[in-house]
């Protein structure tokens, strides 16, 4: 309900300190990663587009860490709270949003 109540997987109200649980984490390749949104595709499924710091070498940039706009389908556990697979931002291909051409 947009009315909440707002809980977390622990069913705590997020209100309060040290609440809810990260849904990405950072890895070699990409540091703190955030400031997303959540899209659902033609087909209904679920992608969390956000941006990470590229932590490889770039041979414009050198070794500064660059931000880099970053998709990865968002899946949802048995109670129904989000996580992206491997709870890191993916390296490898991987699935990509459906979108339709509705014009007639």
């Amino acid at each position: 309900s947009p009315m909440g109540p707002y809980v977390d997987h622990n069913n705590q109200s997020i209100k309060g300190a040290n609440r809810g649980r990260q849904v990405l984490f950072g890895n070699a390749y990409f540091s703190g990663p955030g400031h997303n949104t959540v899209v659902q595709d033609d087909d209904g499924n679920y992608f969390i587009i956000y941006h990470g710091f590229d932590r490889r070498e770039d041979p414009f940039y050198g070794n500064s860490p660059r931000r880099s706009l970053l998709l990865d389908k968002l899946l949802w556990d048995e109670d129904g709270f989000p996580y992206v697979k491997g709870m890191m931002p993916s390296n490898t291909p991987q699935p990509y949003p459906v979108i339709r051409n509705n014009e007639e």
